[in-house]
C-alpha cells in the first residue's frame, strides 16, 4: 500500500487518502512518514481519532499534517529591474546543488557513458532504466521519466555527500512569468500577482502558455512542451518552486505595494529583490539588444529606476532578502551564503562549485559574443561594474548626481556619485 501511494505522488491531481487507524494505532506514525514523502492530503479527523494516543509528539504531527497540500514546498520569487543579474540569482537558487536537466537525454553530454556526471548537477548521475548501467550510483533508482539515459539523483548510501552536495531536492523554476506574451485564461484577472500566486500553488488551469517555459533558465523537470497538465505534474513533484520577474523601462515596482501583499497571502513564499546601480541598469538597456531596439533613450527612465529603489528603501519584511549586484560580483560566496541562510537551505560543495563555474570562470562553454550578455557564466565578472562610465552621456551622469532619489539610492548602497 505504501509503494502504491509513493507512485501516486506525480499524478496531476493530488491524491487524497482517508485512514481509519483505530484498529492499527501502531502503524499510524509509519503512515504519517509515508504521507510526508508523497505530499498526500491527510484527513486528520480520521488519523487522530480514537486509537491514537495524544502525546505531545502526536499533537505536533497533527498540526503539521493538517497543513494544505504543497505546504512543504518552498516558493522563491526573484525580482529585479531588467538587466540587474536576476537570471543569475534565479540560477543561484535553482541550479546549485539540485538535480539538473531531469528528463533530458544526457548520453552525449556525459561523454557517452553512464555514472556520475556534472552536467546533471554535482553529485548526480546519468543513468538508464532497466539496470542498463552497472554503476553503483545508478542502482536502486525507480523513478525514470524516459527510456533513454537521463539525469537522476543517486541513492547509493556508499556515496557520502551532504544534502547540499547530493542535489536530492527537486526544483521547478520558471523564467519571467508575467511576460506580455503569456496567454492567460479568463480566470486570471488579477494580473501578475494572481499569476504568481497560482504558480506557487502549482495551479496552471488558467495558464494557456508561458513565453519563458523553454528558456534555458527554466527547469521544467523533463516537460519540454508546455501544457497545464504537464506544468502541474512537474510542479507538484518539486521541493522548490522558483521564478523570477522583471520590471522593464518606464515601469515601477514598489515592494510595499506589489511584493509584501503577495507574501502575506502565502506564508511559504520567500522573495529575493536584486538591486543594482541604476546607471549600470540604464547603460545596459541602451547597450544590449533588444532593449536598445525597443526603448527610446530617455534620461527619465534613469530617474524612474532611482524613484522605484528609493520608494523601497525602508520596506522591510522577514521574508524579503536584498541582493546588491555589485556585492554579489565582488564576493559571490558571501552573497550566496546569505541567500541560502535566508532560504534555510544547506550550503556546501555544490554551491561552491557553481560559484566557480559562474563568476570569473576559467571557461564558459557555449557562450559567444552574441549570448554573453545573457549568460550567467563570465570569465571577467567585474568588467561589468564600471561600463556605465563609457555608455552614459555627460548630461545623464549629471542627472544622476542631482536627482534626489538617485542621491538617496547612492547613499544607501555606497554608489559613488
Amino acid at each position: 500500500q505504501a509503494l502504491t501511494w509513493l507512485e501516486a505522488r506525480n499524478r496531476p491531481e493530488p491524491a487524497a487518502l482517508q485512514l481509519e487507524v483505530s484498529a492499527m494505532p501502531c502503524y499510524s506514525q509509519l503512515w504519517l512518514v509515508v504521507l510526508a514523502a508523497t505530499g498526500t492530503e491527510v484527513h486528520s479527523e480520521n488519523l487522530f481519532r480514537s486509537g491514537v494516543k495524544t502525546r505531545s509528539g502526536n499533537q505536533r504531527l497533527q498540526r503539521e499534517w493538517e497543513a494544505k497540500p504543497g505546504e512543504r514546498q518552498l516558493p522563491i520569487w526573484v525580482h529585479a529591474f531588467a538587466r540587474s543579474g536576476s537570471s543569475t540569482v534565479l540560477s543561484m537558487v535553482s541550479d546549485a546543488g539540485f538535480l539538473q536537466h531531469q528528463g533530458e537525454d544526457c548520453w552525449w553530454k556525459c561523454g557517452q557513458k553512464g555514472g556520475y556526471c556534472d552536467w546533471c548537477g554535482t553529485g548526480n548521475a546519468c543513468c538508464r532504466t532497466g539496470g542498463f548501467d552497472k554503476k553503483p550510483e545508478c542502482a536502486g533508482i525507480k523513478e525514470f521519466l524516459t527510456d533513454t539515459h537521463e539525469c537522476v539523483a543517486p541513492i547509493d548510501s556508499s556515496y557520502h555527500l551532504d544534502l547540499a552536495q547530493r542535489g536530492e531536492e527537486k526544483v521547478f523554476s520558471l523564467f519571467e512569468p508575467c511576460d506580455p506574451r503569456d496567454q492567460l485564461g479568463p480566470g486570471l484577472t488579477g494580473g501578475c500577482p494572481e499569476l504568481l500566486s497560482s504558480i506557487s500553488r502549482c495551479d496552471f488551469s488558467q495558464v494557456q502558455s508561458l513565453h519563458g517555459w523553454s528558456d534555458t533558465h527554466s527547469k521544467t523537470r523533463g516537460a519540454r512542451k508546455y501544457t497545464p497538465e504537464h506544468a502541474e505534474r512537474v510542479c507538484r513533484g518539486a521541493d522548490v518552486i522558483a521564478y523570477k520577474t522583471i520590471t522593464r523601462p518606464f515601469q515601477s515596482f514598489v515592494i510595499g505595494d506589489e511584493g509584501i501583499p503577495l507574501l502575506e497571502r502565502d506564508r511559504r513564499l520567500r522573495m529575493i529583490e536584486v538591486v543594482r546601480d541604476p546607471r549600470s541598469i540604464y547603460a545596459s538597456w541602451y547597450n544590449t539588444w533588444p532593449f536598445n531596439q525597443t526603448y527610446e533613450r530617455d534620461v527619465k527612465a534613469l530617474g524612474a529606476i532611482c524613484d522605484t529603489f528609493a520608494a523601497s528603501l525602508r520596506q522591510e519584511h522577514s521574508r524579503v532578502h536584498y541582493v546588491v549586484f555589485e556585492e554579489m560580483i565582488k564576493d559571490p560566496e558571501a552573497s550566496m551564503r546569505a541567500v541560502y541562510q535566508f532560504l534555510g537551505r544547506p550550503f556546501g560543495k555544490a554551491q561552491l562549485s557553481w560559484i566557480q563555474r559562474t563568476f570569473n570562470a576559467k571557461d564558459c562553454p557555449g557562450v559567444d559574443r552574441y549570448t554573453a550578455a545573457y549568460s550567467d557564466c563570465h570569465t571577467e565578472s567585474k568588467a561589468s561594474l564600471d561600463k556605465w562610465h563609457t555608455v552614459l552621456r555627460a548630461e545623464e551622469q549629471e542627472y544622476f548626481r542631482t536627482h534626489e532619489s538617485c542621491q538617496k539610492v547612492a547613499a544607501a548602497h555606497g554608489y559613488i556619485l
